[in-house]
C-alpha cells in the first residue's frame, strides 16, 4: 500500500476517533450534573510503548457526593496537571454516579477541531495523489 493511501487511512481514522471523544465530552457536559470533588489520589506510571519509548499514565482518584452518598472514583477524562488535593468541578452519569468525568467544553471542542483538521488533511491529501496518477 503506497505511503499516501496509508496516512490518508491514518488521518480518516484519527479524524474520526477525535471527532467522536470531543462530541462524547460535549454530551457529558451536557447531559450529565455537575458537582464539586476533590482529588485524593494522583499516581504516575511510565508505560513502555513497545518501539523503546515510554508514555506516562495519569490515574487521577476523586471524591464527591451525590444524594447524600460520598463516592471516591477514577476520574475519566482528565487532565494530567491535577494535583491531590485540588478542588475541581466534575460531571457524574445520574443512572451510574460511580461513573465520573473531568471533561470540559475546552478540551471538548479541541478534540473536534482536531479531528475536523484530520479529516480536511485526508481530502487534501487523497485530492492530491488522486490527480497526481
Amino acid at each position: 500500500m503506497p505511503k499516501k493511501i496509508f496516512a490518508v487511512i491514518v488521518l480518516i481514522a484519527g479524524g474520526i476517533l477525535f471527532l467522536v471523544l470531543g462530541i462524547s465530552g460535549l454530551k457529558e457536559i451536557a447531559s450529565f450534573p455537575q458537582t464539586a470533588a476533590t482529588v485524593t489520589n494522583v499516581e504516575r506510571e511510565w508505560v513502555p510503548n513497545g518501539d523503546g519509548s515510554d508514555t506516562e499514565q495519569v490515574t487521577i482518584r476523586v471524591s464527591y457526593t451525590v444524594d447524600g452518598k460520598q463516592y471516591e472514583e477514577e476520574l475519566q477524562n482528565a487532565k494530567s496537571s491535577l494535583q491531590k488535593g485540588d478542588q475541581i468541578q466534575v460531571y457524574y452519569d445520574p443512572q451510574k454516579p460511580e461513573y465520573v468525568s473531568g471533561a470540559t467544553k475546552g478540551m471538548s471542542m479541541l478534540l473536534i477541531a482536531f479531528g475536523v483538521l484530520c479529516l480536511l488533511g485526508s481530502v487534501i491529501l487523497g485530492v492530491k495523489t488522486v490527480l497526481r496518477r
